[in-house]
């Protein structure tokens, strides 16, 4: 009977503190996936066992859950796995914010799987964000080319789709716990599949290396997913997406104080294309949303 008596939800201010948590740790997690001297696929195996580890230890012994196991929960935690380890391998491969800004194109993806499944056409005003985007994502590729910084891309973009699949299928879920396993078992496989590729790697041990990747795995992986998944249940998708957005803007500005990287000129106005449309659209979609509600309420007052 334990179980099934839900906590009650935070008030209003504490999830605002909660998202604001969560995105102020993920505005850290290129700059410590930098720091980190392991490579990329040392970072995606040792974070993924830490969080799983603190994750679950968080469902079964705070939430007072167990870990849910089908279908639909092992379909979302493959695009998990692969999210982890194209983010974490694309930010040792090309500059963190052409990383950040490419995981937030999600948005778009998210708007085009649903044109798809529900079988109808965007509205003007996602045509034009699903056009500024692509141009945005592409600006990432002019220039001086680099194949390290070209594959980091690639990587980054992927990163985008998977977000996007695990956004898109959360809405499915039935339950918090559902949702939390799927991350929970797609960090596990992360881990699992980044072993199979740097188990002969040697590991280099020092307070650096430890202390970069405990924060990746409990504070950037753990916490944040923790307070995400607090604030969501009581604030608005729209106000996590805007306390979302510090991400995109302090990552870039912490790359640059700490480790003095700057992205190419073609890539920074792709930043600037790809986040101020698809912050725009978001504000638009909400202001409509509004005032449909309020016309509704006075329709109804009448």
């Amino acid at each position: 009977m334990e179980n099934s008596v839900s906590k009650p939800p935070m008030t209003q201010g504490r999830a605002l503190a909660a998202m604001t948590i969560c995105s102020l740790c993920w505005c850290f997690s290129s700059l410590f996936i930098k720091l980190c001297p392991f490579s990329g696929l040392q970072v995606a195996c040792v974070r993924g066992f830490i969080a799983a580890a603190a994750l679950t230890l968080y469902l079964v012994l705070i939430e007072k859950k167990r870990l849910i196991i089908n279908p639909m929960v092992l379909f979302v935690s493959v695009f998990v796995c692969f999210k982890y380890i194209t983010f974490i391998s694309a930010n040792k491969l090309t500059a963190g914010a052409n990383c950040v800004a490419m995981h937030q194109t999600n948005v778009v993806y998210i708007l085009i799987f649903t044109c798809v499944m529900e079988r109808h056409l965007p509205k003007k005003g996602d045509v034009a964000v699903i056009i500024a985007t692509a141009v945005g994502i592409a600006l990432f590729f002019f220039g001086k080319f680099d194949f390290s910084g070209f594959m980091g891309n690639i990587l980054a973009g992927i990163t985008g789709i998977c977000t996007a699949v695990l956004f898109f299928m959360s809405g499915k879920f039935r339950s918090f716990e559902e949702n939390l396993s799927s991350i929970i078992i797609g960090n596990i496989l992360s881990g699992i599949i980044a072993l199979a590729f740097c188990y002969n790697q040697p590991f280099e041990i020092s307070p650096r290396s430890v202390s970069t990747i405990l924060f990746l795995g409990l504070i950037q992986q753990s916490l944040a997913f923790i307070m995400y998944s607090k604030a969501i249940r009581v604030i608005s998708p729209f106000a996590c997406s805007i306390l979302a957005s510090m991400e995109p803007v302090l990552s870039p500005v912490l790359l640059f104080i700490f480790l003095d990287e700057r992205p190419s000129q073609f890539a920074l106005i792709g930043i600037v294309v790809v986040i101020g449309s698809i912050i725009i659209w978001n504000t638009a979609n909400y202001i409509s949303n509004k005032r449909s509600e309020q016309e509704l309420s006075a329709q109804s007052a009448r």
